[in-house]
């Protein structure tokens, strides 16, 4: 969880950090402004991660990897023999052996947590200036 973290707060500080809150002289109006920007950049990056970390473990992925592995075990086959397929359904099977745990919920409320600190910052930046 922490890495997650440390890469959240990374991100936050990029995006003010490219907006000028750094090494430019802004006005408090403007520090807001990018500040929210960064947490909300940040947030909405994290829930748009966390919702395809949890459609690949729905195996909503599963078809296109299927016949990416198919392809490349044809076309290199010195690898493996490439006339004994797997079908879909051994793939799967595989498939759902080799998952691991996904932290989704600590990074969803990461995500959450990021959005909400920008809807308030949003609203210190249009009611207070």
């Amino acid at each position: 969880m922490s890495i997650s973290i440390l890469a959240h707060i990374g991100i936050i500080l990029a995006v003010c950090g490219m907006d000028g809150v750094f090494t430019k002289s802004l006005s408090q109006q403007d520090i807001v402004r990018f500040v929210c920007d960064g947490f909300y950049v940040a947030g909405v990056f994290y829930i748009c991660i966390v919702g395809l970390i949890w459609a690949s473990g729905q195996g909503a992925f599963d078809g296109i990897g299927y016949s990416i592995s198919t392809w490349t075990h044809s076309v290199f086959h010195n690898r493996r023999d490439w006339k004994k397929k797997e079908s879909y359904q051994e793939y799967k099977e595989r498939r759902a052996q080799k998952k691991k745990e996904m932290y989704i919920e600590e990074n969803i409320i990461i995500g959450g947590i990021s959005v909400l600190i920008a809807s308030i910052l949003l609203l210190v930046y249009n009611f207070a200036y």
